[in-house]
């Protein structure tokens, strides 16, 4: 997985819901980096003008190096250790208007995702205390 893919994707499931449909179809269509690039640029027919301020005060670089100090990585599709049944939510029909695979996962722990035994539950949350 490329560094732009990677980073594109923490900053992107930064701006929205976990699951937001219109997200995911913009990464579906563009590819991540392009719609970040473009959001960032403020480009109206992506977004609206105050998503390229919001997404200017979001690090991904400092989140990933934080991160990666307290023993946590942001894993993406197309990383080895990725959990592929993750990928059978894209044909899922969305509830609530909220579907698709996810962006990333945050994953805590030296556990690679795919040498866990089945089944595994994937719990989040958007504002965890500790």
């Amino acid at each position: 997985m490329s560094v732009d893919e990677r980073l594109a994707r923490l900053a992107l499931s930064r701006l929205a819901e976990p699951g937001a449909l219109t997200m995911a179809r913009m990464v579906a269509e563009l590819g991540a980096p392009r719609l970040y690039a473009e959001l960032r640029a403020g480009r109206e027919d992506r977004g609206h003008p105050e998503v390229a301020a919001r997404l200017a005060a979001i690090e991904p670089e400092r989140d990933l190096e934080r991160a990666a100090r307290l023993g946590i990585r942001w894993v993406v599709p197309g990383d080895a250790e990725w959990p592929t049944p993750l990928d059978d939510l894209e044909a899922a029909e969305p509830l609530h208007r909220m579907g698709r695979a996810p962006l990333g996962l945050w994953v805590r722990g030296p556990l690679r995702l795919d040498r866990l035994p089945a089944p595994v539950a994937v719990v989040g949350s958007r504002s965890a205390t500790t």
